[in-house]
């Protein structure tokens, strides 16, 4: 049988220091919004994401005490993987499949 590893042997991201979204140059990543019928760069949302993104990235982040449903979870589907987390995390989780 397969053992299960602990979440701690998983490799966490090093991060050296948080970085500045500049106002005249868009990062790789980065968020829009709809202006009329277009999709425009938003630095805000931009700025407020990769905040987040970083705050994960270094303290972590968890499902203790949440829910979730989780539908059309297949053996070696990527909905498996997604379930290992949430469990790992300490989320209730509902799964179906068909």
């Amino acid at each position: 049988p397969r053992s299960q590893r602990s979440s701690l042997q998983f490799l966490r991201p090093q991060v050296s220091g948080i970085a500045t979204v500049s106002a005249n140059k868009v990062p790789l990543l980065h968020l829009k919004r709809k202006v009329g019928t277009n999709w425009e760069y938003s630095s805000n949302f931009t700025s407020v994401y990769l905040d987040i993104l970083h705050e994960i990235a270094t303290a972590g982040t968890t499902f203790k005490v949440k829910n979730a449903l989780l539908t059309g979870v297949g053996k070696g589907s990527i909905g498996v993987e997604v379930v290992k987390g949430l469990f790992s995390g300490g989320a209730h989780v509902v799964i179906t499949t068909s």
